[in-house]
């Protein structure tokens, strides 16, 4: 480009100075052209910086998701300390609704955190005594004491921030194809520039030196190499920016090229493609109890419940008449069980049902 631009502003320059070395025909200006790719090679950058801007924003909203402060737990008590702060090792509180600041273990106390921001799964999952935690999950049932394993830069959140970095300033192979074209595209343009001069020089009509500069310009100019240079870098990152901003997060920038070809996507997560709200559709019951009893006991188990399960079968449930429940146990991991109107209830998952040898294949 600094090539052909620069030739063509000293021939532009040469006419005005000396316009009597040039034949009429000769004398043309490519002030014009000169300017128009330099101002295209600067919008192009102007454009790819604003992609990186946008991009660098999409990445913003992922630090936001770790809260300003965190709740340090000392002998003196509890108090608020800037997350900066926050030293592996800490002890730190987390309620219902805290957002977890840095990623560490529990030690105390049970909790349902809402994980989708880091694996794709919509349903909250419940957390005791030993398990970890990451920073920028959020807790929506119970209280819990963590001890502080990871901090800062060293979170499983900045860890994939700086992978979603890596992967816009990665090349995919096409790129790379795109560069080595270009080491060897400006030598052979030259080359083309040089011998389209000189058989305008042996071969042309006079002034045969003024036509030589004009075709060695012309050359240059038209194959200017500019998209090679912009298109690759820009469309990496507009397309990991716009990718981070819908959640969708690229490890590396070789997968975007890759993903033009595939045919079939395969979702391994419930929630993903659904919007995380479960609803009880369909209520069937064995034996003499029928869909209003069964939905009443299962509804009368989950009163209090922030699980999204739970609050399913509440809104199904709507306005009925629901009985006390006695000696209420949540079983982690598995489901909740309790009494009701005389009946023993209860409500979770397969394991649980195959553990109490509850036959469900009727």
């Amino acid at each position: 480009m600094a090539l052909g631009t620069g030739v063509a502003w000293l021939y532009s320059m040469s006419v005005n100075l000396w316009p009597q070395w040039f034949p009429m025909e000769a004398r043309h200006l490519y002030y014009e052209a000169s300017a128009m790719i330099i101002g295209l090679i600067n919008l192009g950058h102007m454009l790819e910086a604003r992609a990186r801007q946008r991009s660098s924003k999409a990445l913003e909203k992922l630090l936001d998701l770790t809260p300003p402060t965190a709740r340090l737990v000392t002998d003196e008590g509890e108090k608020n300390v800037p997350l900066a702060d926050v030293q592996p090792g800490m002890l730190l509180r987390l309620t219902t609704g805290d957002r977890v600041p840095v990623d560490g273990e529990i030690t105390q106390g049970e909790a349902w955190l809402d994980e989708a921001m880091l694996t794709g799964e919509p349903i909250p999952q419940q957390k005791g005594e030993g398990d970890s935690v990451h920073a920028g999950t959020v807790v929506q049932d119970g209280s819990v004491l963590f001890r502080a394993s990871a901090v800062g830069s060293h979170t499983t959140l900045s860890r994939i921030i700086r992978m979603v970095r890596q992967a816009q300033s990665s090349k995919p192979e096409i790129g790379q194809l795109a560069d080595k074209i270009s080491a060897v595209f400006v030598p052979v343009v030259v080359v083309i520039a040089l011998i389209s001069a000189a058989i305008w020089y042996f071969f042309g009509p006079a002034p045969q030196i003024v036509y030589t500069l004009v075709i060695a310009t012309t050359v240059l100019i038209i194959a200017c190499p500019c998209a090679l240079g912009l298109a690759t870098p820009m469309s990496i990152i507009s397309g990991v920016g716009r990718a981070a901003e819908f959640g969708v997060l690229v490890r590396d920038a070789d997968a975007l090229q890759r993903a033009s070809t595939l045919d079939t996507v395969v979702f391994d997560k419930t929630g993903t493609l659904t919007e995380g709200k479960p609803q009880v559709v369909a209520v069937k019951t064995f034996a003499d109890v029928d869909e209003a009893q069964a939905l009443r006991l299962a509804a009368a188990l989950e009163q209090g419940s922030s699980h999204p399960l739970a609050r399913a079968i509440l809104d199904k449930a709507g306005d009925m008449q629901l009985p006390q429940v006695n000696g209420f146990r949540t079983l982690r991991g598995l489901g909740v069980s309790g009494e009701a109107e005389g009946h023993a209830v209860l409500l979770g998952n397969q394991a649980l049902l195959n553990d109490q040898q509850v036959d469900t294949k009727a």
